[in-house]
């Protein structure tokens, strides 16, 4: 009797994680080398969580998963779409400064991350490919509670319209971070620089060489 409950049990636990994984996890693995945006718009499409704060956790925790170093700060996507993305973040213990305030390279992980998603969104449609060359950042108040970071359109239409950087097209993306009553804490400030795909695989195979 208790061999077959015990079989029983695992042919329905068999069959709930195939559910689960074709409901949840699949979906997700078929457009995992796409932009994050289409990911984001997978995720929140799923049935049952697609619309709840679960959809949210899910991205973020992904996310998590491909970048650890990031994960340190505990990460949640609020909103993404064409031209903006919104990342939260939540005061924790191991994110404070000596000064009880959640610490300067906290907020450079939020900014790196929202510019990050933000142009790898716009620039994979035109097939270019861009590396973080430069990071500063300005603090203006000390971060407490929960900080938003958000990042705008930032990526030129064409090449020739971006600066030159390090003999190199590269643009500036500015990515601000806000308390919940919406007052500017920092700015984080990166420069990018951009290679179309083909050259850049090209230039690899040259190493190689």
């Amino acid at each position: 009797m208790l061999q077959t409950l015990l079989f029983v049990f695992l042919i329905v636990l068999v069959l709930v994680l195939s559910v689960f994984a074709f409901l949840y996890i699949i979906p997700v693995l078929r457009v995992s080398k796409a932009r994050p945006l289409k990911i984001y718009e997978t995720i929140h499409a799923l049935p049952f969580i697609g619309r709840t704060f679960l959809a949210d956790y899910y991205m973020s925790r992904l996310i998590g998963f491909m970048a650890p170093y990031t994960d340190n700060i505990r990460p949640i996507i609020e909103s993404m779409d064409e031209h903006e993305t919104v990342v939260r973040i939540t005061e924790k213990a191991s994110m404070k400064n000596p000064f009880n305030s959640i610490h300067a390279a906290a907020l450079v992980n939020l900014g790196d991350l929202v510019c990050g998603l933000q142009v790898t969104n716009q620039i994979a449609p035109r097939k270019l490919r861009a590396i973080p060359v430069e990071i500063c950042a300005e603090y203006y108040k000390k971060s407490r509670g929960l900080i938003r970071g958000t990042c705008r359109d930032v990526v030129p239409l064409e090449l020739s319209q971006m600066e030159m950087y390090r003999e190199r097209p590269s643009f500036r993306v500015v990515a601000e971070c806000r308390d919940e009553s919406n007052e500017l804490c920092a700015l984080i400030k990166m420069i990018w620089s951009v290679a179309p795909q083909q050259q850049q695989s090209s230039n690899q195979e040259k190493k190689q060489e």
